[in-house]
């Protein structure tokens, strides 16, 4: 079965099983993420703040069904990216930063 960024719109359920949603109401004030390099940390409340505020900024500046390539290196924002992605009826392809210009214009022409 293969998907596209529709079905993953919160017509399609998505909202209903995303992680960052379901913990936000269960248990908000638990750890959800937290970057080892730069101590941040978020509480699924936060986190999901992060997320829907990602989610915002996508629905205006991307279409439905529009892809987000992210180039740098592992964040907290990964993470709100991941998840907003979805919620905004995107598709997310994270790039590895290591790659070359020329391997990187392979994945971004494909």
């Amino acid at each position: 079965m293969s998907l596209d960024a529709r079905d993953f719109g919160s017509d399609h359920g998505w909202l209903a099983q995303d992680p960052v949603t379901r913990q936000s109401r269960i248990r908000p004030d638990t750890l959800a993420a937290q970057e080892f390099a730069t101590g941040r940390a978020l509480t699924y409340r936060q986190l999901d703040a992060e997320v829907r505020r990602c989610e915002t900024v996508l629905r205006e500046l991307v279409p439905a069904g529009g892809r987000v390539a992210l180039l740098a290196r592992n964040s907290l924002r990964h993470i709100a990216l991941f998840y907003g992605c979805p919620r905004a009826g995107t598709v997310f392809q994270p790039l590895n930063w290591r790659l070359s210009g020329g391997e990187l214009a392979v994945l971004l022409a494909d």
